[in-house]
């Protein structure tokens, strides 16, 4: 300041001197001339008012000052900043300004809160500086909210809502305690880190493993604490009411009756679960059990309540649940009708006699079956020829057998309708029907009507019982094979090989091996037919290897338990054939065993009685049932001919402890005990008492042990080429015809 007062003193003595002498002339008379003037340089003083609160990191702008005092253009330089000149662009070079120009500064703040920085400007000798200084940091948050969730599942991650934060300046600090964090929807974490206005932060907490539990997580923003709780649901194992169905009928003691299965639901924890006068399981995780355990949200339950002894009688089971039951009943009740079945005869049968014994048994729920409706039409029902209904006794019952001796309308078509009815009243719904055609000349008829081809001369010849297909298998004229359909009588060619089998008689059914064998006389071989495809081979003939017995005229044949095949030869001699390689091994004929007594003459029946280790050999020409030993082939004589007249054909039927026997000559179906030997006559001549549907002249017989029915292949004595099919019931004697042919 002293120095700028000695320079202005300087300049006012200069001026007056200046001025005195052009008063006075100069001291001269010469020209005027005009002085030059003397630089100045140096600017008046200027200032910039210091900027206070200023944002961070932001260009700040001085007061404009219009700089005096110089007279030429003097240099003008800034440090930390910039500077304009007469509003021109800021700028940080060097630079010239002019008296009566406008000079200001700008810089940036810094990026620190409350920090000064400096811009110096420097006019020519003289420099002036500008002070930016930022405002001071806010840390404290506006209030924000986080909020609170309840009945959180167990375990699980809880989000709070997402907040933006408002009221702070800069970066602040943020932590948080108990949980995580994310900013704007980044990466979550737990560590400290920074925040800034505007924006959003949401935390995140692990839900309890218990019920009812809060975790508190607690956020820290400056100097701000916020917390967010999650609170888990609380326990609840009283399920939603549950309907385990309707009350079960069932019409038989002691079925045991399911539930339908139903989903548990309502419950958040596993609730206790019992039952009384029942059983339950948990679908899907093990079997019924009675005993109290738990079960959780979503699982099934099924009951099941077995049903009393007694019709009429209810059994309930009640399943509890936490704190809901249900019940679910099953009552015994004769609700089902009984269903008849009509053993004898079979649907489409053929009659000369005026009657028909109908024999049966009938099935029910509960039982007993205690009565037998039979009603017998003509002409499409339009014709009631009989009505008949047969009451059971005191303890008797239906369901174990049955039979009825109804009239037949002669020279009719007779439809037979059969009903049974049980204890409870309930009535067959849908009967049993079968057909019987009266004919007083069924002798000579040919049924089914029109059915062809015919049986030819049924003589020496078997007949075997394919029982999975309801039909019988029969030779025709031992030359081609013929199936007889036993619900309608009707006939049709199986195997048509006349020139393979020029003759055979006997046929045996391997029902395992789904095949039928057939032993050709003239060609001495046994042949293996596929009943699925009728294709046949050779099993045994002349050539098979390993054979120690020749093949003559083989006749019946039973396959043994020990995969055998053992064969009655009508050329005197029994033997066996490997099903495999065809070998034959002799067991008995007049050369074995050495010395033998009761030589074969013409064997042609033959049944196998392995638990003796022997078999019963029907001898036709010496009319001699005889017993062989298996393993010396050594022959007994059971039965002579004082008893018998022609036997053909035997069959065992084991739960009788019998032999059943077809004697041609005699015409009867014989019966033999086969511990006293005792014969009685099943069905002849004499019995059943009407006669009807005479035998003739009986060969090949089939049985059935349990039903006591048996089919017979005979030939007719009017005419050696007529031939029927004989439905014989075993126990009554009764005959009916099943099918028959008549040569024209």
């Amino acid at each position: 300041m002293i120095n700028r007062c000695k320079h202005t003193l300087v300049k006012l003595v200069v001026i007056v001197t200046v001025a005195a002498l052009a008063a006075c002339g100069g001291g001269s008379n010469g020209p005027k001339t005009t002085p030059t003037p003397t630089p100045d340089t140096t600017p008046n003083s200027f200032t910039f008012t210091a900027q206070t609160d200023q944002p961070v990191s932001t260009q700040v702008e001085s007061n404009v000052v219009t700089i005096a005092g110089i007279n030429q253009s003097v240099p003008v330089s800034v440090a930390g900043g910039e500077y304009s000149v007469a509003g021109g662009d800021f700028t940080s070079a060097n630079g010239t300004i002019r008296s009566g120009q406008t000079l200001a500064l700008r810089g940036t703040s810094s990026s620190e809160f409350e920090t000064e920085t400096t811009v110096t400007v420097t006019v020519s000798s003289v420099s002036q500086s500008f002070s930016i200084t930022t405002l001071a940091q806010d840390i404290t948050p506006n209030d924000f909210d986080l909020g609170i969730v309840t009945n959180a599942a167990l375990g699980r991650e809880v989000l709070s809502a997402g907040v933006p934060v408002r009221g702070i300046t800069g970066a602040v600090p943020v932590s948080i305690v108990g949980g995580i964090y994310t900013i704007d929807g980044g990466t979550p974490t737990s560590s400290a880190g920074s925040i800034e206005a505007e924006q959003e932060i949401q935390v995140q907490v692990q839900a309890s493993a218990n019920f009812g539990t809060e975790v508190v997580a607690t956020l820290t923003i400056g100097d701000v604490v916020e917390s967010f709780s999650a609170t888990t649901l609380a326990e609840d194992t009283d399920p939603d009411a549950f309907d385990l169905g309707t009350a079960a009928l069932v019409s038989v003691p002691g079925t045991v009756v399911e539930s339908t299965p139903v989903a548990i639901a309502g419950i958040n924890s596993p609730a206790s679960i019992a039952i009384s006068n029942g059983e339950y399981r948990i679908v899907g995780e093990g079997d019924y059990t009675s005993s109290p355990s738990t079960i959780a949200l979503g699982q099934g339950v099924q009951v099941r309540v077995t049903a009393p002894s007694q019709i009429n009688q209810t059994a309930t089971a009640t399943l509890t649940i936490g704190n809901k039951s249900d019940t679910f009943a099953v009552s015994a009740q004769d609700i089902q009708a009984p269903v008849a079945e009509v053993i004898f005869p079979t649907p489409n049968t053929m009659s000369d006699g005026s009657t028909v014994t109908l024999r049966g048994k009938a099935n029910d729920d509960f039982g007993p079956v205690t009565q037998i409706n039979v009603v017998v039409t003509t002409d499409d029902g339009a014709v009631e020829v009989a009505n008949e209904t047969i009451t059971a006794g005191a303890g008797e019952d239906y369901q174990d057998t049955w039979s009825v001796n109804v009239a037949l309308s002669s020279e009719k078509l007779n439809t037979i309708v059969v009903r049974a009815i049980d204890a409870g009243g309930n009535i067959q719904e849908t009967p049993v029907t079968v057909t019987v055609l009266q004919k007083a000349g069924a002798l000579t008829t040919n049924f089914p009507a029109g059915n062809s081809p015919g049986m030819g001369r049924f003589e020496n010849f078997g007949v075997e019982w394919d029982r999975s297909g309801n039909r019988l298998i029969i030779p025709e004229n031992g030359k081609t094979v013929l199936l007889v359909d036993l619900d309608t009588g009707t006939r049709s060619k199986f195997v048509d090989s006349a020139t393979v089998f020029p003759r055979f008689s006997m046929l045996k059914l391997l029902p395992e091996q789904n095949s039928l064998l057939i032993p050709n006389e003239y060609s001495s071989s046994i042949f293996k037919a596929s009943l699925e495809t009728g294709t046949f081979s050779v099993l045994t003939d002349d050539s098979s290897p390993n054979s120690n017995v020749d093949i003559d005229s083989p006749y019946s044949m039973e396959l043994g338990h020990d995969g055998a095949l053992y064969v009655a030869d009508a050329g005197a001699r029994f033997y066996s054939v490997n099903m495999d390689t065809g070998a034959r091994s002799l067991i008995s004929d007049a050369s074995r065993p050495d010395g033998g007594v009761n030589p074969f003459t013409k064997p042609t029946g033959i049944v196998l009685d392995e638990p003796n280790n022997r078999a019963l050999i029907a001898d036709a020409a010496t009319q001699q049932l005889l017993w062989v030993d298996l393993t010396s082939g050594a022959r007994t004589v059971w039965l002579n001919s004082d008893q018998l007249g022609f036997p053909f054909d035997i069959k065992m039927d084991a739960g009788d402890n019998r032999i059943i026997l077809v004697d041609k000559d005699i015409e009867e179906i014989l019966a033999v005990d086969l511990d006293s030997g005792a014969l009685t006559t099943l069905s002849g001549i004499d019995k059943p008492a009407n006669s009807a549907n005479s035998l003739q002249i009986p060969w090949g017989i089939v049985i059935d042990e349990e039903t006591d029915i048996a089919f017979v292949g005979t030939q007719s004595k009017k005419d050696e080429y007529h031939a029927a099919i004989i439905m014989v019931d075993l126990t009554t004697g009764e005959r009916i015809i099943v099918s028959r042919s008549i040569l024209e």
